[in-house]
């Protein structure tokens, strides 16, 4: 405690000669200049000493919680602040004597080693307020990059001697991609890398030891290094003797109460064997609570993820019904002159579609080539379109219309037709049944006949 308080207070005068020094204006500007050019020119895609030795990358933890040991999922979860130096001569630099600590975000823009968890289940970095995250510069060139972060890993239990039992739960550190010839992991400080250990508290184990261990694992793409931290847990024997051991203890005591009462009280003996028996049920009815609970747990995890997955797909529907919307919507006029929206419903093409002549004289009456605007006689104006008259017969009375962008609609009975010329007008029954939607392309032919 001594040593640590001393250490801080170090660490507070250092930090107070830098600010002191360098809000000056003129090292201000020089340390500005000195930063933008370690960063000018330099390649994030190469690691330190490329082509040459190794990285050595030592790493420290201080342990600030351990949070949850569970045996039904094989995991616990650790919140750390994580610390990894390593020397990259690029980043030395002359005439600062002082440590510059750099916003968090310059670390996009360095190399950084690729260490991962390799018995991790769920991890993230802490981002409240900002990204929990430090980048230092030694004049040397040393870079301490630190992390706060949370994980969840796996951990193998045995749990045959339950509630007597003991367990080592590891988080184990490796390199992803950089092998054993181009990075090293060593524990910074050997045994006293990791720290904050003696200070955690769990309601059911307590951490007997823990160990470090570095060593290099071999693999098909080569070998890679590996550092393990390992924590022994001892289950807490009193907390299982308060809630389990002793309330079965009294419920059993307690039923032998029966042999000492009279063998006429049979509704004393009775009240007992219920009260053991119910006992008996509740530290069941517990146990499966306790499932029900974690179960319910990952159901609202799934539902997060399934309603994550739900809104998406429910704005890609969204946008495409409003395209669809803008594409199929547009104003026409009825004879009424009062404005309406239509919202076209394009089905199959029909071809050559046979309309009745309500009319023969109206019909005799349009002249060859005229365009021919139509409008809908019916509430619901579901036609609209140009044709173009191609051909009429005077003695058979019949007439050909070539379609220019006709449409016709569900409930399509009556048809007015007039000429854009004249007054002429032709009204005409549509063939096509009431339950079917058409649509005629351009240049369909439509034969009007009495």
């Amino acid at each position: 405690g001594w040593r640590e308080g001393e250490r801080k207070r170090e660490e507070t005068d250092r930090l107070c000669v830098l600010f002191f020094s360098v809000n000056e204006p003129g090292n201000m500007s020089f340390v500005k200049e000195t930063v933008d050019k370690l960063l000018k020119g330099y390649d994030i895609r190469l690691r330190p000493d490329f082509g040459g030795p190794p990285v050595a990358v030592g790493m420290s933890i201080d342990v600030a919680s351990i949070d949850m040991v569970s045996e039904v999922n094989m995991d616990y979860t650790l919140t750390m602040y994580f610390q990894q130096y390593w020397r990259d001569k690029r980043l030395a630099y002359v005439g600062i004597p002082l440590n510059l600590t750099l916003d968090n975000r310059v670390a996009d823009q360095l190399w950084v080693p690729d260490t991962y968890f390799l018995n991790d289940k769920k991890s993230f970095v802490h981002g409240v307020t900002v990204k929990n995250r430090m980048i230092r510069l030694h004049p040397d060139g040393t870079v301490l990059y630190g992390l706060r972060i949370t994980t969840t890993a796996a951990c193998m239990m045995d749990l045959r001697r339950y509630p007597l039992d003991e367990q080592n739960c590891t988080l184990e550190i490796e390199s992803y991609g950089y092998t054993t010839d181009d990075i090293e992991f060593y524990w910074k400080g050997g045994d006293t890398a990791v720290t904050g250990v003696t200070r955690i508290e769990l309601p059911q184990f307590s951490i007997v030891d823990y160990k470090l261990v570095s060593r290099n694992v071999v693999f098909s793409t080569g070998a890679y290094p590996r550092l393990s931290l390992s924590f022994k847990l001892k289950r807490n024997i009193g907390y299982f003797i308060l809630q389990t051991y002793m309330p079965s203890i009294l419920i059993t005591i307690l039923s032998w109460v029966s042999f000492w009462i009279n063998y006429d009280a049979s509704a004393a003996r009775v009240a007992l064997g219920m009260i053991s028996e119910n006992q008996s049920q509740i530290s069941e009815i517990k146990v499966r609570i306790q499932k029900i609970k974690v179960g319910i747990q990952k159901i609202k995890v799934g539902i997060q993820k399934i309603s994550q997955n739900s809104e998406i797909k429910v704005r890609i529907q969204r946008s495409k019904s409003e395209f669809r919307r803008s594409k199929s919507e547009f104003r026409v006029k009825k004879t009424y002159s009062s404005e309406i929206k239509i919202r076209i419903r394009k089905q199959k093409v029909k071809k050559n579609v046979l309309f009745s002549c309500l009319s023969p004289s109206a019909c005799l009456r349009l002249q060859p080539c005229c365009v021919i605007r139509y409008s809908c006689r019916s509430t619901d104006l579901l036609a609209l379109g140009v044709m173009v008259l191609s051909d009429w017969n005077i003695l058979t009375g019949r007439v050909f219309i070539t379609v220019r962008k006709l449409y016709i609609y569900r409930k399509l009975k009556v048809l007015h037709l007039q000429s854009e010329n004249s007054n002429s007008a032709v009204s005409i029954r549509s063939k096509v049944p009431e339950s079917v939607s058409a649509v005629l392309s351009e240049n369909t032919i439509l034969l009007l006949t009495r």
